[in-house]
């Protein structure tokens, strides 16, 4: 018992595992400040971020969805290759939805709106490039195929 203590114990500890639980958290914790600024003042941005108010809400909603799901990965014992995978997918989809946006024009975005769309795909860059880091050296790509 005590051996599977002490292997559960390095894997929580290892390098990797310390990485992937900060760009989670981090993430995390942007996410979840970004849902509550649009839910706060999605009423006075709709018109200085040239995006609809109800737009803003839905993405509110999704950030919150997704700090919470991010929150409760934290939660586990030991994060899995798996598990950062998905957390890499989703801010990847994130990531490449913003850029379409941008590209496509396909709102009345002001220049202060795209930036912000801008911005926020960048820190999301960011958050998946230090999960991707974790990812490579858990060994993921090699025993998930």
């Amino acid at each position: 018992m005590t051996a599977t203590a002490t292997n559960v114990d390095t894997a929580i500890d290892s390098s990797w595992q310390r990485t992937a639980r900060l760009g989670i958290g981090a993430d995390a914790a942007a996410s979840g400040a970004l849902s509550l600024l649009l839910l706060a003042s999605a009423s006075g941005l709709d018109s200085a971020l040239g995006i609809g108010y109800p737009v803003l809400l839905g993405l509110a909603a999704v950030l919150m969805a997704w700090a919470v799901e991010l929150g409760w990965t934290l939660r586990r014992l030991f994060i899995s290759p798996a598990a950062l995978r998905g957390v890499i997918a989703f801010n990847a989809i994130w990531v490449v939805a913003s850029a379409v946006v941008v590209a496509a024009g396909w709102d009345g975005r002001t220049a202060l709106g795209t930036a912000f769309v801008v911005f926020q795909a960048l820190a999301a860059t960011g958050f998946t490039l230090i999960q991707v880091k974790a990812f490579m050296a858990s060994g993921g790509p090699h025993r998930l195929g």
